[in-house]
């Protein structure tokens, strides 16, 4: 169950990891096509990269990128924490680019400040395997909402349409 400050601060988090690791991003235009063109901010980052730069271990320190990725999130919930970890570093997923992007809320506030306080985080990425990704997520049952099927997790919900997958805040039936 991500719930809204998570969905903030996984946002945040690939915001501040995008300097270190946009070179190894591959560009997939499908996914990119799926953001708005009013987001206000946009994101895209090689999750595989990124657990490669985050692995001390594998560079010579002391964490492993799950105890680092422990660290960063130690203020969400267990439940949130699995669901971020699982976006980025599951097999389920094509870890190659994950793109979070924010839109503005319905008040339409500017400024990165202000869409980090309220704005609505989308992330989209393509889907390896939906029944791994379902049962990692504990997501609950699917419902369908227009040309997606939806699965609660909690605060949030997986929209999935063919082999991407959307994860998003707010009332399902409006974010669809």
């Amino acid at each position: 169950m991500m719930e809204v400050n998570s969905l903030k601060k996984i946002a945040i988090l690939l915001i501040v990891c995008v300097a270190t690791v946009m070179s190894g991003c591959d560009s997939d235009v499908r996914l990119l096509d799926t953001v708005p063109a009013d987001a206000a901010a946009v994101v895209a980052v090689n999750a595989v990269r990124l657990n490669e730069d985050l692995d001390g271990v594998r560079n010579g320190g002391k964490l492993t990128a799950d105890e680092t990725l422990d660290r960063l999130l130690v203020n969400s919930t267990d439940r949130a924490k699995k669901q971020i970890k699982t976006v980025l570093m599951s097999t389920a997923i094509d870890r190659n680019m994950v793109v979070a992007f924010a839109i503005h809320d319905k008040d339409g506030l500017r400024g990165v400040k202000e869409m980090i306080k309220s704005g609505v985080y989308i992330l989209t990425f393509k889907i390896n395997n939906i029944a791994e990704l379902i049962e990692q997520l504990e997501a609950g049952s699917k419902q369908s909402v227009g040309d997606f099927d939806a699965y609660s997790l909690d605060h949030t919900t997986l929209f999935v349409k063919g082999k991407q997958g959307w994860i998003m805040d707010g009332d399902p039936q409006r974010s669809a």
